[in-house]
């Protein structure tokens, strides 16, 4: 684990790493509350990944119950931090992967993810919706579980997943620990709380930090629904928005009008919303970490696709079916959108100066 934290350029622990990997590794239950980007995730994959090594040189991992049986279970809110969590377990894991196998349920049909299970991971990384659906099949037993972690807890809940969270709890053996991590707490964690934690160590790491600390600026200009795309244009040509940023829009059509807009002058973007398939939406996240593009626009809009579409890979080529019906009448206006805009780029390159002004002490207002 040493060796893998130096390969991937840690130097030193994060607040959150300081203060959770000693008491994980005592066995105490965990509470913590640690904004994103905080390097929470290392925090419990390292943690979790020392407790199965430990076990494995003690000889304790020779017993299997016949498949499906992992060892720890992590619970994320959505498909893609399904696999954002199981890439950092298998980097950390890089130099003992031998001996420690982690399987991720972001991805493949029911019968790809049951032949995964029954190889016995030691770390299984899944939505609650997909795990409790092979539990309904069989295909899972917690039988050896000895460690529960729910990470973005707060998602979790805001995704619906709270009665999937307790029906994973109530199959799970005596004397698991159990980590809850979550940006915010939120009354509504308290439940959940009760439910799956017992006696915790709670750490809430960001109590102390100050709103105006630099790390973000927020601001507002108000401007008329014909005059958003040139604005967005002037912003990022005159560099006020700089670095990787990610637009978010209302509404999906949105996503489509605004990438094609902004490739119309040549600025590479890509869209990201619940209506692309699964390995899509993974696939869009990794160019982007990956600086293939530097814009990403997005929506919320029909979050309950993920939930719903956790139950297998249904729904996909509807969603390609849409989205091609739904470029074909996007390009259909894209040349009439683009002239009009060149134009009136040309004619108003005063105004667009004095609206920049306006914003330019936030440079960084949506840098990722």
């Amino acid at each position: 684990l040493v060796a893998a934290v130096q390969q991937m350029g840690y130097v030193t622990p994060t607040l959150v790493q300081s203060k959770a990997i000693p008491l994980a590794l005592e066995g105490r239950d965990l509470l913590v509350r640690a904004k994103t980007g905080s390097g929470k995730t290392a925090a419990y994959a390292l943690a979790a990944l020392q407790r199965v090594l430990a076990r494995t040189q003690d000889g304790a991992a020779a017993a299997t119950s016949g498949g499906g049986a992992p060892r720890v279970l992590v619970l994320v809110p959505t498909r893609e931090l399904t696999a954002q969590t199981a890439s950092v377990f298998e980097a950390l894991a890089f130099f003992c992967r031998d001996v420690v196998s982690v399987a991720s349920l972001a991805s493949g049909s029911d019968e790809s993810q049951a032949a995964a299970l029954a190889r016995d991971p030691d770390v299984l990384v899944g939505t609650p919706a997909r795990v409790m659906a092979h539990l309904a099949a069989g295909k899972l037993v917690l039988d050896r579980l000895e460690q529960l972690i729910v990470d973005e807890a707060d998602l979790v809940l805001s995704y619906g997943h709270g009665d999937d969270v307790k029906g994973v709890v109530r199959r799970l053996p005596r004397a698991v620990q159990t980590l809850l991590l979550s940006a915010t707490l939120p009354q509504q964690l308290e439940d959940m709380r009760r439910v799956v934690l017992h006696s915790p160590a709670v750490l809430r790491l960001e109590d102390g930090a100050s709103s105006t600390d630099g790390t973000l600026t927020q601001w507002v200009v108000e401007v008329g629904e014909e005059d958003r795309y040139l604005l967005l244009y002037a912003l990022v040509k005159l560099r006020l928005v700089s670095g990787r940023a990610i637009f978010f829009v209302n509404e999906l059509d949105s996503c489509y009008r605004l990438k094609l807009f902004l490739e119309a002058f040549g600025i590479r973007a890509a869209v990201l919303n619940a209506e692309l398939p699964a390995n899509s939406r993974a696939h869009v996240l990794r160019q982007f970490h990956q600086g293939v593009f530097d814009y990403l626009i997005a929506t919320d809009e029909s979050l309950g696709v993920d939930a719903e579409d956790s139950d297998g890979e249904g729904g996909a080529e509807e969603a390609l079916e849409e989205d091609d019906a739904e470029g074909d009448l996007i390009r259909e206006g894209l040349g009439e959108v683009a002239r009009a805009a060149a134009a009136r780029d040309a004619e108003d390159d005063d105004d667009e100066d004095d609206e920049s002004d306006e914003g330019e002490d936030p440079q960084d207002d949506d840098e990722e």
